[in-house]
């Protein structure tokens, strides 16, 4: 099956107006540890024809049910978070153009292990608000939900799905099913949110039916369903085998699974059997997500399944622990070299690393620490590494003596969120002393950032004069303090008018890096004006800012778009997204001027 983003791409082209040619943006392309996962499957979008939309008023959002002309019929709003619990408005989307809102979710960055990012994407699928009007081949709540199970949150697409609602839609039916399936909703699976199972003829809808009345305990129904599936050439033994160990209450894993999908999954679970790893990578992310979480899978699959989605962000910490402590290692190769972890799978190396620390004296492990953490952080992973390490990290005294480590261990016990540690690591430097003063300027920035209350009116001034100074002087430390100043200028923090006038006049120089178009800046500023499209507005920073990170945006470009989610009523997110870019800082990612590649447009 065709995923949605080659409907996305489809989409771009009609909506290529936005941008014209000559906009498409320099992007470095990082070398990852892992394969990037595969996306869900969806039906063919059809004809696309013109685009079309505009501002909706009050009264089109009165009705159950609106229809778009020649375009997908939308359900009333829906949504698991609404004002209270940190939607961001039930207009969200009423103004904007249909396809380019869809369009815009396809690209979302949800999809990351940026915290931040993807907790304020997260939000932007869920939140309760009406569709956009106009043409476009899906329902809205399709896309939403869509792109949920890409991303791995298979709860919050479960969730959706318990209260979207699209009337006679197939492509949003099975949209639906998917997400109850995954989400292993037992009780809704049979109930009216799956009503087309029992009127379509398509096979995932006719096995479904057959489930469906194994629970009801109709044997003669299931029965028939059997035989109309084996007249049709559609019998799949694997399936019937599922099926019959739902009565029996004991069956083997299946020696083969034809067209595997939501449904294998939902009934491998009900047997109690795992999603193996060859299965989860032929349904991509959520296959391989509950390939990894599997305890009956071996530990060395369960790994594979893990690599393959690490940078999703789809593995909570705990997952990732126990995914890791379930790996065993020989005495040789707990020994084994730093230039050896580096040729190694991220998550292998980091589990390696994890399991020799714990094995090591007190006296070697900072060390191992340390180099699972500056491993981690040339792969843009380090908040996954400091993850892991968490506990052995905080068994670390703080000492002067380990200045080499100060750096990566005050970084990490932030982005855990231990402050009064990574405080009591930053304090071993000495701000006067020219050797200490540039690393101990940065993480007092990163604590201002993330914890303003752990940081003295005197540590903040002497902190913004070390900035300025390598503002002014052009030292290597320069682009940092550019952010950092940078960033504390949107967030309306108070700046000395020297530091105000030096950040400025900083911001203004042409940095190398990935940054968009023109036209690009101006349809984010147009949509940030207009009435209901403020979800197009958030989708454009999210997607300018990119699933890998802001690290390679000019400082300026970056200090903006920081600028337009405050301006967006959304400080915490822009606070919490410019910290993280602090944390994760290292050096540019590519040099030179940013490229511009004519002939073509892209969002």
């Amino acid at each position: 099956m065709n995923g949605l983003r080659t409907k996305a791409l489809a989409a771009a082209l009609v909506v290529g107006w936005l941008l014209g040619p000559g906009v498409v943006w320099a992007r470095a392309v990082p070398a990852f540890a892992t394969a990037a996962p595969q996306r869900l499957g969806a039906p063919q979008l059809g004809s696309l024809g013109a685009a079309s939309g505009g501002a909706a008023t009050a009264s089109s959002l009165a009705p159950a049910v609106t229809v778009n002309p020649l375009g997908a019929v939308e359900g009333p709003p829906a949504g698991t978070i609404d004002a209270g619990q940190g939607g961001l408005g039930g207009s969200l989307w009423i103004g904007a153009p249909k396809l380019e809102a869809e369009a815009l979710l396809d690209r979302l960055p949800i999809a990351t292990t940026i915290a931040p990012l993807r907790t304020l994407a997260r939000r932007l699928l869920l939140t309760t608000a009406a569709a956009p009007l106009g043409q476009a081949p899906h329902a809205f709540v399709t896309v939403r939900l869509r792109r949920l199970l890409d991303a791995g949150l298979l709860r919050d697409a479960g969730a959706l799905a318990l209260v979207a609602e699209v009337p006679h839609d197939p492509d949003f039916d099975r949209a639906r099913a998917d997400a109850l399936l995954y989400a292993n909703q037992v009780e809704a699976v049979c109930g009216p949110d799956t009503t087309r199972r029992l009127r379509s003829s398509r096979p995932f809808w006719i096995r479904l039916r057959a489930y469906c009345y194994r629970v009801q305990d109709n044997g003669p129904a299931v029965q028939l369903t059997l035989s109309v599936m084996q007249a049709q050439g559609l019998a799949d033994p694997g399936f019937t085998s599922l099926l019959a160990g739902l009565s029996q209450h004991s069956v083997g894993m299946p020696k083969r699974i034809v067209n595997a999908d939501s449904l294998t999954v939902f009934l491998l679970r009900q047997n109690g059997l795992p999603v193996s790893l060859d299965l989860g990578e032929e349904l991509g992310t959520p296959g391989l997500l509950l390939a990894a979480t599997a305890t009956q899978n071996p530990p060395r699959d369960r790994l594979a399944a893990a690599e393959r989605v690490v940078r999703t962000g789809a593995l909570s910490v705990s997952e990732l622990r126990a995914i890791a402590d379930a790996q065993t290692f020989t005495p040789d190769q707990l020994a084994t070299e730093h230039a050896q972890v580096l040729a190694m799978p991220f998550l292998e190396g980091q589990a390696l690393l994890r399991r020799a620390v714990k094995v090591a004296s007190e006296e070697a492990q900072p060390a191992l620490i340390y180099e699972a953490l500056a491993t981690a952080r040339k792969q843009d992973l380090m908040g996954i590494a400091a993850d892991l390490q968490q506990g052995a990290l905080m068994r670390i005294m703080p000492s002067a003596r380990n200045r080499r480590m100060t750096d990566l261990f005050a970084r990490a016990l932030m982005m855990t969120g231990n402050i009064e540690r990574a405080s009591q690591w930053a304090a071993t430097l000495n701000p006067a002393h020219p050797a200490d003063a540039a690393l101990w300027a940065r993480l007092y920035a990163c604590l201002d950032l993330i914890a303003p209350a752990s940081v003295t009116p005197g540590q903040r001034a002497t902190m913004l004069a070390e900035l300025r100074r390598e503002l002014v002087q052009g030292l290597p430390g320069q682009r940092f303090a550019a952010v950092a100043l940078g960033l504390f200028g949107v967030l309306r923090e108070p700046l000395p008018a020297q530091v105000a006038r030096a950040t400025k006049r900083t911001l203004a120089t042409p940095w190398p890096g990935r940054r968009p178009g023109k036209a690009y800046m101006h349809r984010l500023a147009e949509a940030m004006r207009a009435s209901g499209q403020r979800g197009v507005a958030i989708a454009f920073i999210l997607d300018a800012l990119g699933a890998q990170g802001p690290g390679d945006l000019p400082p300026k470009t970056f200090v903006a778009l920081v600028g337009d989610l405050v301006r967006e009523n959304l400080r915490p997110d822009a606070r919490a997204i410019g910290a993280a870019e602090l944390l994760n800082y290292r050096a540019p990612r590519h040099e030179g001027a940013a490229r511009r590649v004519r002939g073509s447009a892209s969002l």
